[in-house]
């Protein structure tokens, strides 16, 4: 661990070159290599906007960090899927190839999701993070599933309009370890009626982001 010792000056008192330089050659041993721990940096100080080499936080071919995060606003408008469909807001919520993930042990990757939106009353709507070889055949990260529901069974026949019934946001993370088999990720959703009062139909989504980083430990 290193630590920066300042040798003060004392006013009234001569200064003299070896108070200056010990001041300095404090301030270069703190800064060799290696020297870097708990004494000058908190932990989990560091992320991904405090680094820029690829070494430690991967950036998405072609080599942009702008690959590896995609963002939208745009409402979806009404939808309705009875399975896994991909969320798009404007953009599609989905990222990829990422073709230059390798499994390793001293790696991990972490994919973020969060997306706002609302639903009909008494509709079950469910979110999940995916990922895929092929962008046609789908895993499910189980540990990202959430579902959603507004209960109006008491509401008025035909009482849904979705501005009133905001359900809010699905936000998850996810953390595995590297596979070259798996190299794309996307947020879905799927929406089930519900029964009783009057069950709706669509989900609206807008305000969505996804995005992947690889960390080595």
């Amino acid at each position: 661990m290193s630590r920066v010792v300042v040798t003060d000056l004392v006013p009234g008192e001569d200064a003299t070159s070896a108070d200056a330089n010990a001041t300095v050659n404090s301030w270069n041993a703190a800064g060799a290599a290696g020297s870097i721990g708990a004494a000058n940096v908190r932990q989990e100080g560091i992320d991904r906007r405090t680094l820029s080499a690829a070494a430690q936080v991967i950036q998405a071919p072609p080599a942009a960090f702008a690959d590896c995060a995609i963002a939208g606003s745009t409402s979806s408008g009404a939808l309705t899927s009875a399975v896994y469909a991909l969320i798009v807001v404007g953009s599609n919520l989905q990222l990829g190839p990422m073709t230059d993930l390798t499994a390793t042990g001293s790696e991990k990757v972490m994919v973020r999701v969060s997306v706002w939106f609302t639903a009909d009353p008494n509709l079950l709507v469910e979110c999940i993070l995916q990922s895929s070889a092929d962008a046609v055949t789908w895993t499910d990260y189980s540990e990202s599933y959430q579902a959603f529901m507004v209960d109006r069974t008491n509401a008025t026949p035909g009482d849904r309009p979705p501005s009133a019934n905001c359900v809010g946001s699905y936000t998850a993370t996810v953390a595995v370890a590297p596979s070259a088999s798996r190299v794309y990720w996307r947020a879905a959703y799927r929406v089930t009626p519900g029964g009783g009062g009057a069950p709706g139909v669509n989900v609206y989504f807008q305000y969505g982001v996804l995005s992947v980083e690889e960390y080595a430990k």
